[in-house]
Formats: C-alpha cells, sequence, structure tokens
C-alpha cells in the first residue's frame, strides 16, 4: 500500500530515501502546506547538515508546530 507523504510521518527508515534539498510542501491531495507531516518527515536534515538546528532548538520547534494543532496528541 503506497503512503501519502502525511501518513508517512511514522515510517523509521522514511529519512533514508529523503532528498533534503527539495522535501515536499503539501501532502497529497491539498494546496496548502503541511508543516507538521514536513516537519517530522524531514527532521533529519534540519538536525544535520551546514545549517542545522541544535537538539534544543529542534525540540522546541516540534512542540511549537504540535501546539499548533489543537487535538494531535490524544489526551488521556
Amino acid at each position: 500500500m503506497k503512503r501519502s507523504g502525511c501518513e508517512q510521518l511514522v515510517v523509521a527508515v522514511a529519512w533514508l530515501e529523503l532528498d533534503c534539498r527539495n522535501p515536499p510542501t503539501t501532502c497529497e491531495g491539498s494546496e496548502t502546506p503541511d508543516q507538521v507531516s514536513n516537519f517530522m518527515q524531514y527532521g533529519h536534515c534540519v538536525r544535520f547538515g551546514s545549517s542545522a538546528f541544535t537538539e534544543g532548538q529542534y525540540r522546541r520547534m516540534q512542540w511549537t508546530l504540535v501546539g499548533s494543532r489543537p487535538g494531535l496528541i490524544a489526551q488521556p
């Protein structure tokens, strides 16, 4: 089964096949950028390389994005 960009968030080895120079900016069937999907999928691109985030910057950005999406994290 082929997964869309949005569904690949949890694919552990997805980063092995990524092109950090040309990441997707939208989810399949949408013209709106999905920052959470892109950030999670392309996390290794922003953590490694010439303009890499520090681990703290990366974590803060993750929480900023998660906080902007109500319901993304299920409440117990």
